[in-house]
């Protein structure tokens, strides 16, 4: 097995600090403020990476339920007291994700490990939270839902990749992260109290003589400002790509793979599912909708350690690319023949399955070598010479 941090690397490993500059309003005024009260009830023999875990188990009890309760259709009303515990439990991750950095400096016991952990939670729960908020939109089972789930993880990616260039992670007066949780929350107390068919299916605005769904409406609003905030963090990067940092990971061809990466990811699966012969968009919606996600968190994990050991990396490695072009493939027979010549099911399935895996094996290898390097466990605190 090739290591992921080579010999020469370990230093960088063991040097690396955190940066991170945090303008946003949602932070600085409400957030910060209150988990560093929070903080101090905590006892100090809890690991930073114990919080973070704890909040993310607590922040899977509605996707349970989803499936458990209403299936895998994403149309449909949702109960009331569904709605609001999508609420309360992405409050309390947002929560326990903003104590576990505290309690890592607090305790002395902060690292790249933890950093990186907190990170590909973030990631997974842009995609999971995604499908309650979907069903309580009531955006059902469209086929362009993929380019839905990209109002989930455009921002994280982007900001990740920010980080890469810039060496710092900058949350901006209005930040996707901190500020879209607020938003994330008020839309669940507010289909708590007013209803989800009621509020959003139900109600339809006047735009250009058209009438559109409030919902879709909404959503539209929501990938703008997502994606404004997206350009912002790409701008930045450009801005920095003469600084030091930057000149240790940067390559033309390196970030033209960035660039790139996002677009491609959502035009293949975007014109896959819309152009499906079989309607797949249907029958399997939450599964064209993972398949991005995937690609993204598999990218996300990557870039974080090549962060932390100062790398050069390439966003084409083979996985995605495998992926691109068999999806491809069925595009083209899609446009030429009107079929396909993978069975759709089976494709994305074992790509998914593919990409999950690939995940899991990043994942699995770079905690083992830098627990191995920092000479630190997992969950349990580093008691710190006085």
């Amino acid at each position: 097995m090739t290591p992921i941090v080579k010999p020469h690397q370990f230093d960088n490993v063991r040097n690396y600090r955190y940066k991170g500059l945090y303008l946003s309003i949602g932070y600085n005024y409400i957030i910060g403020p209150f988990c560093d009260w929070a903080v101090e009830f905590f006892p100090r023999w809890m690991a930073p990476n114990v919080i973070t875990l704890i909040g993310f188990l607590v922040n899977l009890i509605p996707a349970f339920l989803l499936i458990y309760c209403y299936g895998y259709d994403l149309d449909g009303q949702v109960d009331p007291w569904f709605s609001l515990m999508v609420g309360l439990t992405f409050w309390f991750y947002m929560f326990m994700d903003n104590c576990d950095g505290k309690q890592a400096r607090r305790t002395g016991n902060g690292s790249p490990l933890g950093m990186m952990f907190d990170h590909q939670c973030d990631c997974f729960v842009a995609i999971i939270n995604h499908f309650g908020i979907q069903r309580m939109l009531q955006t059902g089972n469209g086929r362009y839902s993929v380019f839905m789930m990209t109002i989930s993880t455009n921002p994280f990616f982007a900001c990740v990749l920010e980080h890469y260039y810039v060496g710092s992670f900058i949350h901006q007066y209005i930040s996707g992260a901190d500020d879209g949780a607020f938003l994330y929350v008020g839309i669940s107390i507010y289909t708590w109290y007013y209803g989800s068919e009621e509020l959003w299916a139900k109600n339809n605005v006047e735009v250009f003589g058209q009438s559109i769904q409030l919902s879709y409406l909404c959503l539209a609003a929501f990938a703008c400002c997502m994606f404004l905030l997206s350009f912002n963090n790409m701008r930045a990067i450009w801005a920095a790509r003469n600084s030091e940092h930057s000149k240790k990971v940067w390559d033309n061809w390196c970030f033209f793979s960035h660039c790139v990466f996002f677009p491609l990811s959502v035009a293949t699966f975007v014109i896959a599912e819309a152009w499906s012969p079989t309607e797949i968009w249907l029958t399997h919606n939450r599964g064209m909708q993972v398949a991005h996600g995937l690609q993204v968190v598999y990218i996300v994990t990557i870039l974080q350690y090549c962060h932390v050991i100062d790398s050069k990396m390439n966003a084409f490695r083979r996985p995605l690319v495998l992926t691109w072009v068999l999806y491809w493939i069925n595009i083209y027979f899609m446009v030429t023949q009107g079929t396909v010549l993978f069975d759709e099911r089976i494709l994305l399935n074992s790509t998914n399955l593919m990409m999950l895996v690939c995940i899991l094996y990043q994942m699995y290898n770079a905690q083992i070598e830098f627990l191995d390097i920092l000479n630190i466990q997992m969950f349990r605190v580093k008691k710190v010479k006085q």
